[in-house]
């Protein structure tokens, strides 16, 4: 038993569950057992509230600790996740690096072939200059030319300038439009889903409508002809009473038409309806009226909740562009990575609640240890109490 307690303490050392803590609260309860097994209940009166608090403290920092370890690992993975969207966009910067390099290159080589064109030029000046020399006479003419070389040269020099200042420009247009085309292409995809989505719903819907309009079409028909027959029955039964009257005026004895059929006997057309099968007409009427009002009611709700669906594309599609705003400042953040903020704890933040009762608690209760403790110190207050009043008399 000591080599399993010192591998308990080993075990602790690295982490504490609160099943652990159940088990040690198992574990002493057997011990308890024992000790009141072998030495009563007095023996271990005063020691169980101590011990169950100590466990309680016990289970509230062992579930605390396995909380933090969830929330460590889940920052753990943030951080992970987030690392390595900086490293991919590190990557992104390089490629944009290198081929801004090769694009600088591709420059040089064109500036390269201007200033080869600029020194050519600068030696046929020379050229022209000797030959000046050589003809005095043709002096002013080569002066002309000289002059023009030099324009043409400076010409092509701000030419190079120009181009270099529309190579950065147009370098970064290229840059801005792919960004744009990016997010654009989100939101393509994102509009796409969501129409696939209302697309469904709207079948469904559809649907549920049509069946529900075929079910409201016979209903309204049945009802029809339930009120054909009822207005029938009303005129038939009328007919009966006036009959009746006239012959009590005459004299005749009055026929008793409850559980009898109503309408003209001599008639064979006429229906002939007991005064039961009416009731039964009447209440079949009033139910299919309130079965039509219900289904009118849910044709309205499915009828509101389609145009709903429709209007909600549009709101979705704002949304998600208001949503997508802050992506350019969280891409542009290379700093190092921050957890959140400690939570207060429950205590703090709820000081009017009620204690929870703690599992540790509920296991001795479970056990009987508590109840046997609590009673036996009731008894022992009593039996106090019976001495001193035992003195005192």
């Amino acid at each position: 038993m000591e080599s399993s307690y010192y591998r308990t303490i080993k075990d602790m050392e690295e982490y504490v569950s609160v099943v652990d803590v159940y088990d040690s609260a198992a574990l002493i309860g057997k011990d308890f057992e024992y000790l009141i097994e072998q030495y009563g209940v007095e023996a271990v009166t005063d020691l169980m509230p101590k011990v169950i608090k100590v466990l309680e403290q016990l289970e509230f920092l062992a579930a605390k600790s396995e909380k933090e370890n969830d929330e460590l690992l889940e920052l753990v993975s943030t951080i992970k996740r987030l690392q390595s969207e900086k490293e991919e966009r590190a990557k992104e910067k390089a490629r944009y690096e290198q081929e801004l390099e090769q694009i600088e290159e591709s420059y040089r080589s064109e500036t390269k072939d201007l200033c080869q064109m600029v020194s050519n030029l600068q030696e046929q000046n020379r050229k022209l200059k000797s030959r000046l020399h050589e003809n005095t006479s043709g002096q002013e003419a080569a002066d002309e030319k000289t002059q023009e070389d030099l324009q043409v040269i400076q010409t092509l020099k701000e030419t190079v300038t120009k181009q270099r200042g529309q190579i950065k420009g147009l370098q970064t247009e290229i840059k801005q439009k792919d960004n744009e085309v990016d997010s654009m292409q989100n939101q393509l995809a994102k509009l796409v889903r969501t129409n696939q989505h209302l697309q469904i719903t709207s079948s469904s819907f559809k649907s549920e409508t049509n069946q529900l309009l075929a079910e409201h079409r016979h209903l309204q028909n049945t009802l029809q002809e339930k009120d054909r027959q009822i207005i029938s029955i009303r005129d038939k039964i009328s007919l009966s009473e006036k009959s009746q009257q006239q012959d009590s005026s005459d004299g005749n004895p009055s026929s008793n038409i409850i559980g009898q059929v109503v309408g003209d006997v001599k008639d064979p057309e006429n229906p002939r309806f007991t005064l039961n099968e009416l009731k039964d007409v009447l209440t079949e009427r009033n139910t299919l009226k309130s079965k039509l009002i219900e289904i009118e009611e849910e044709l309205s709700y499915y009828k509101a909740k389609a145009s709903e669906a429709e209007g909600s594309g549009n709101a979705s599609w704002q949304e998600e562009e208001l949503a997508s705003g802050p992506t350019d400042l969280e891409a542009s953040y290379t700093g190092d990575v921050q957890g959140p903020i400690n939570k207060e704890p429950w205590e703090k933040l709820n000081p009017n609640a009620k204690p929870i009762e703690s599992g540790i608690r509920k296991f001795f209760k479970f056990l009987g240890f508590e109840n046997k403790s609590q009673q036996h110190r009731s008894d022992r207050r009593t039996n106090t109490r019976i001495g001193s009043k035992t003195r005192a008399s």
